[in-house]
């Protein structure tokens, strides 16, 4: 994740290789995901998804009906973009 500082607290013992009174009010360690200072909304959306997916009911097509739906859906393209190149020779020609 990254690493982010934290703030020692009152009773956090401060050792003698600190040198200077900055690096005496934080230290560096690596960020979890339990910490309240990690929650952005990035996260915050992919919890929701989470959520909302698992209590969603599982409506899913049958494969003969998503293969008609593929080979509908292309065809309508492929159809279209005969058409387009038909009136584009004819407009050119």
């Amino acid at each position: 994740m990254g690493a982010k500082l934290k703030p020692f607290t009152a009773e956090a013992v401060i050792t003698p290789d600190i040198v200077s009174p900055e690096s005496a009010l934080w230290s560096a360690r690596l960020a979890s995901p339990s910490d309240l200072g990690a929650e952005s909304p990035a996260l915050r959306l992919q919890d929701h998804l989470r959520r909302s997916l698992e209590a969603a009911p599982q409506d899913n097509w049958s494969a003969r009906r998503t293969l008609a739906f593929v080979v509908v859906s292309c065809g309508a393209f492929w159809a279209a973009t005969a058409l387009l190149f038909q009136l584009t020779a004819r407009a050119l020609g």
